[in-house]
């Protein structure tokens, strides 16, 4: 790793570590716009599951969208450090 290399790695995991958080941020994000911080961890289980606790349903969509993001995440960081090493 160069001048430059340990820079980049640094950036890449923040970066990829904002993308794992992503549904983490909507969960807050769903507690402040409906004013209600006891639902959280409902709003958190059904950014990254799927599953509505409240109503007992199952979102198959906001599944794939949870895991894409995650998997999305660990891609960045795993080519920010590959491009790292290169600099």
């Amino acid at each position: 790793m160069g001048k430059y290399g340990k820079w980049l790695n640094l950036a890449g995991k923040i970066f990829g570590g904002l993308l794992i958080g992503a549904p983490a941020l909507e969960a807050v994000n769903d507690s402040i716009y409906n004013n209600n911080w006891l639902a959280f961890p409902s709003y958190l289980t059904y950014r990254y599951s799927g599953y509505n606790p409240t109503t007992r349903t199952f979102d198959s969509n906001a599944l794939i969208a949870a895991a894409a993001e995650v998997a999305a995440g660990f891609a960045v960081m795993k080519l920010f450090s590959y491009i790292a090493r290169r600099f």
